[in-house]
C-alpha cells in the first residue's frame, strides 16, 4: 500500500467515525448496528468505534437534559416530553438510573424521558454519571446483538450469492426485535 492509498483510506475512516458521531443523535440503534457490522468486516478499528460511540451517546444525553432545562411548559417539545414521560416522573426521581435505562430500550420513549429530567432539574452530576453508566450498558446490549449478527452475515456470506438481503433480513429482525422488548418493557415500567 502506498502512503497516498494510506492517507486515502484514514481520511475515509475519520469521515466514518465524523458520520457515526452525529448519527448517534438521530438513530442510535442503527448507528452501533452499522458500527458494529463495520468493525467485525475490519473496516473500523474497535478502540476508536467504541470511543465514538460513547462519545456520541453521552453527548446525545447531556444534550436532551440541558434541552430539557431550556424549554417552557408551553413549547411543542415540552408537550411531547410531558406526554409520554410526565406519567413516569415519580420513578425518574425515585430512580433515575432504573428508569433512564430501561427508557433507553423502549422506541421513542427515551428522548422524552432525557427531556422530562431536563425539565424536573435532575441534579446534572448524577444525571451524568446515570448517562454514563447506562450509556455503557446499552452500547454492550446492542453492540453484542450487532456483533451476533454480523457473524452470522459472515457465515452466511459463503452460501448465499445473495448476502446483502440477508443483512437486510437481520436488520428488520433486530427492529423487530427491539421493538417487542420496548412494548414487554414498557407494561413492567
Amino acid at each position: 500500500m502506498d502512503f497516498a492509498h494510506f492517507i486515502q483510506v484514514y481520511q475515509l475512516q475519520n469521515f466514518f467515525y465524523l458520520v457515526m458521531f452525529a448519527a448517534m443523535f438521530t438513530d442510535a440503534a442503527l448507528t452501533v448496528f452499522a458500527a458494529v457490522f463495520l468493525v467485525s468486516v475490519g473496516a473500523l478499528s474497535l478502540l476508536p468505534t467504541v470511543f465514538v460511540l460513547l462519545a456520541g451517546i453521552f453527548c446525545e444525553q447531556l444534550g436532551f437534559y440541558w434541552l430539557g432545562t431550556r424549554l417552557s411548559t408551553h413549547d411543542r417539545l415540552s408537550r411531547w416530553a410531558d406526554k409520554l414521560a410526565a406519567p413516569f416522573d415519580r420513578h425518574l426521581q425515585a430512580r433515575p438510573f432504573h428508569t433512564l435505562l430501561i427508557s433507553k430500550f423502549i422506541y421513542g420513549m427515551h428522548r422524552a424521558m432525557l427531556i422530562r429530567s431536563g425539565m424536573l432539574r435532575l441534579p446534572l452530576g448524577k444525571f451524568t454519571k446515570y448517562a454514563l453508566a447506562n450509556g455503557v450498558i446499552w452500547l454492550a446490549a446492542v453492540g453484542g446483538l450487532g456483533f451476533l449478527f454480523s457473524e452470522s452475515y459472515q457465515e452466511f456470506k459463503r452460501y448465499f450469492a445473495y448476502a446483502e438481503l440477508i443483512f437486510l433480513v437481520l436488520v428488520v429482525v433486530y427492529f423487530v426485535t427491539q421493538r417487542l422488548l420496548a412494548r414487554r418493557l414498557e407494561k413492567e415500567l
